[in-house]
């Protein structure tokens, strides 16, 4: 497929045509791809019904005002149509659903619950079945009510003319269903870069900024109808997630990068209307690289806006030609969940008259604070929806705002169908929706873009956790979803508060269990929800190198963790087993080499831990834990790939690695243990309270209460080392760092792990983990495994050490290990 241009002229007039021609490199028509030539896996073939309708909706002259920007612009003319398009979906039981695409700023939640009104009137469609999506073009008009006054006036009557000719599209679209088939894949494109350019102070500004944040997943679904009637055979639907503001100062309609995006795709595909949603790009612009800098620019040119598109559809084309698409069953389920998240303290009232009295009448924040006084808003949350489609195995969510990029990933994370996909800006787009982190750094995402939308403040920093649980609840995770209990008390593990707020004596087995329902959703609270199906790509375990050894094979393999990151861990594989055999996660403590420590190629001799328990006997696997060992070498951050923290990144990946071992014919699948030292300590705990294919753990100098760790002189009088990235970022940027706000404490994970065994070495000179601390967890646990009858089960010593694992106290673990995980007959082998 030849590569194909789009000349500015072209730009300017050529949008609106049905199929549009575009200059080629030979100076001839491009190359077509016809509708059949992609490759399609398992693709349910024409069983879904699909409908397709267009219109033009650029406004005439006059009518309506441009939004965007915060200063006047009134548009003489258009650099090319704006334009609404309709998908109608009908599964094979009947059930339908509306997608409808228009090139405008963000839509009002109003306009939209009418808009939804008429439709369940009509069409007998429910609100949770029709989704309205933005391209967010800064050349768009002004529809939305509840934005700032400076960002663009409205005209009603224009309004109404949109929702006209969106309530006709539905119509049309529904009216011209065809039999089809519906494939989806995604490949990454980056056609921007993040904003938010910190200075050498940390404060944020304006620039690109090529190590934050950018999503490049790009969605493809690609659809095929049996008839052409009432629309093409073919529909092109492309996500991406950066902001259509490159065309610049000029003050003329235009669909921007997604508008170029499209004509390529139609001008390339055969019989084709291609469509665009945004994703989560809130925080994101196009750029280019300046040929005589060589530094990234910001685009703001037609012509470079242009050049974002075209760079975009030539992936996608590419991904057509060499990719391949699922097929998506006909099975269509719609969800949609409401909820709050929570403002900062708003400005008082004298405050808010300062900025108005005194403030540039020309200045957007000087307009918000008038706006303020003539319609006072006091409001401590925002209403919040959230829309879940799935498709056969695909699952869609529909987010409100101007979505920041991290948030895209952690949505794909919770699906639990194979695929996802995000939609942002949808329905409503009452501001910026940033993470906990922007918050807390400021600039204009997080502090005061809420002027520009007229909210009455910023979000607080715990709106990250409220709309996670919105998230889960709208994928179907609702048993994650709800916001569990506060325990002030994480010393009295024997005690659970009802919904009244009630606390209630655990004096029974079974009553335990809501409690450590409790601790569970907690500890989710800080470290995040663990991924989904959708995270659970196929292993694909391959031999990097491998070393006999006396003992045992040492085997060096990689393997895929998630769809976003493939990993590399040893594997130790003793000599002569016998039957299916007992296996171990080793984890290595905070060290730059990694997993190579325990495994005896470097390091302290007292972690050679997994090295040790492979001559033992056991098959052993030590991965890596991010940003050590292999990730020193990898460009990659949890936080743009779907994890709320570091900590919970590690435990999705030790949990593939017990995948790995599972499929080892040499694995007893039901004898699985874990053992760590200072990192490897912890993150044995936080595997194995989320993972019970964990049947036994020991945790070295790994430790203690929170409470004695911020008191002591390592900790510093709060838990900030906690708090850094690669371990729970929520524990800065929502809980202050603060212990009393920390959502969980290690006196109730190690009551989790009960009635499971468990062997804490903790040494008493500990620097790291004082001991009063690690000792307080022991006691508060011990009545949690004497109420299971499992009172042996947890054992701890206290050698004389600093943070160390003796030899003494290693071999001491060895043989609680041998003690639950070989039965009595087990054969060492030869």
């Amino acid at each position: 497929m030849r590569a194909t241009t789009i000349a500015l002229a072209g730009i300017l007039v050529g949008w609106a045509a049905p199929v549009l021609s575009c200059e080629s490199k030979n100076g001839g028509q491009p190359d077509r791809i016809p509708s059949g030539s992609v490759r399609i896996q398992d693709e349910a073939r024409l069983q879904w019904q699909v409908g397709y309708a267009e219109a033009c909706i650029t406004p005439p002259p006059g009518q309506a005002m441009m939004a965007g920007f915060g200063r006047e612009r009134y548009a003489q003319g258009a650099i090319a149509p704006l334009r609404a398009q309709a998908l109608a979906f009908r599964d094979r039981r009947g059930k339908t659903a509306l997608l409808i695409a228009a090139d405008v700023l963000g839509f009002d939640r109003v306009a939209v619950d009418a808009m939804r009104h008429k439709i369940k009137a009509k069409h007998n469609i429910p609100p949770a079945a029709v989704c309205f999506s933005a391209s967010h073009t800064h050349w768009g008009p002004a529809i939305n009510y509840r934005t700032n006054f400076a960002i663009g006036g409205l005209n009603v009557w224009y309004i109404a003319f949109l929702e006209e000719t969106l309530l006709e599209l539905a119509d049309r679209a529904l009216k011209g269903l065809s039999e089809a088939g519906i494939a989806y894949g995604a490949c990454e494109v980056q056609i921007g870069m993040c904003r938010r350019l910190p200075n050498e102070k940390g404060q944020i500004g304006w620039g690109p900024y090529p190590q934050g944040s950018y999503d490049e997943h790009t969605p493809v679904l690609r659809i095929m109808r049996q008839s052409a009637v009432g629309g093409p055979r073919q529909v092109v639907l492309v996500g991406h997630a950066c902001h259509p503001t490159g065309v610049g100062q000029i003050a003329k309609w235009s669909p921007a990068y997604p508008g170029a995006m499209r004509q390529k795709l139609e001008a390339t595909l055969e019989d084709c209307r291609a469509m665009f949603v945004m994703g989560c790009g809130g925080d994101a612009k196009v750029v280019y690289r300046d040929p005589e800098s060589k530094k990234y620019v910001f685009a703001a040119s037609p012509k470079k806006s242009s050049a974002g598109g075209v760079k975009l559809a030539d992936a996608v084309l590419e991904f057509l030609k060499q990719g391949s698409l699922s097929g998506l069953s006909a099975d269509l389920h719609t969800t949609l969940v409401s909820g709050s998240l929570s403002f900062q303290e708003p400005r008082s009232r004298d405050q808010i008259e300062e900025m108005a009295f005194t403030g540039n009448p020309r200045s957007t924040s000087t307009w918000w604070a008038r706006q303020s006084l003539a319609y006072p808003d006091r409001r401590r949350q925002q209403r919040y929806e959230v829309q879940a489609w799935h498709l056969g195995d695909l699952t869609i969510v529909a987010l409100e705002g101007e979505v920041c990029a991290d948030w895209g990933g952690m949505t794909r994370a919770l699906a639990a169908t194979q695929h996802a996909m995000v939609i942002a800006y949808a329905n409503h787009c009452p501001g910026y929706v940033p993470t906990a982190r922007i918050i807390r750094e400021g600039g204009y995402e997080g502090d005061t873009s809420h002027m520009a939308y007229f909210l009455p403040a910023p979000f607080q920093p715990k709106m990250e956790t409220q709309l996670t649980r919105l998230l889960l609840q709208a994928v179907g995770r609702d048993g994650e979803a709800l916001a569990p209990p506060r325990y002030k008390d994480k010393n009295d593990l024997l005690k659970h508060i009802d919904a009244r707020g009630d606390a209630h004596a655990i004096t029974r087995a079974e009553q335990w269990k809501t409690r450590r329902a409790d601790i569970l959703a907690n500890i989710r609270s800080a470290l995040g929800p663990t991924p989904g199906r959708s995270f659970r790509a196929p292993l694909d375990i391959k031999v990097i190198e491998e070393v006999k050894l006396e003992a045992y094979m040492r085997r060096k393999i990689s393997y895929n963790v998630d769809p976003y990151d493939r990993v590399e861990s040893y594997l130790l594989v003793p000599h002569g087993l016998r039957g299916k055999s007992p296996a171990i996660v080793a984890l290595h403590p905070t060290h730059l080499i990694g997993k190579e420590q325990p495994v005896g190629l470097g390091g302290n001799p007292q972690r050679h831990y997994a090295k040790e328990l492979a001559e033992r006997g056991y098959v052993v696997i030590a991965p890596d834990y991010w940003p050590m060992g292999h990730y020193r070498n990898k460009d990659y951050d949890p936080y743009e790939n779907g994890y709320a923290s570091g900590s919970m990144k590690g435990v999705w990946n030790h949990m593939r690695a017990i995948d790995v071992l599972q499929t080892l014919a040499e694995v007893d699948p039901e004898r699985i243990g874990c053992i760590g030292h200072s990192l490897g300590g912890y993150n044995t705990i936080f595997l194995a309270v989320f993972d019970q294919r964990i049947k036994a753990m020991v945790s070295s100098a790994g430790f203690n209460s929170f409470f004695d760790y911020a008191s002591s002189e390592y900790g510093g009088g709060d838990l900030a080392n906690w708090a850094l990235d690669k371990h729970i970022r929520r524990i800065r940027t929502v809980y202050n760092s603060d212990p009393s706000q920390a959502p969980f404490d290690f006196t109730e994970l190690v009551g989790a792990l009960a009635p499971r065994p468990f062997f804490v070495s903790a040494p008493k000179y500990d620097h790291n983990f004082v001991l009063p601390g690690v000792t307080k967890c022991i006691k508060a646990a011990r009545p949690v495994y004497e109420l299971l009858n499992a009172g042996g089960n947890l054992q701890a010593v206290y050698p004389d050490a600093k943070h160390d694992f003796p030899d003494a106290q290693r071999q001491a673990a060895y043989e609680f290990l041998d003690k639950f995980l070989k039965p009595s007959d087990y054969t060492h082998p030869e």
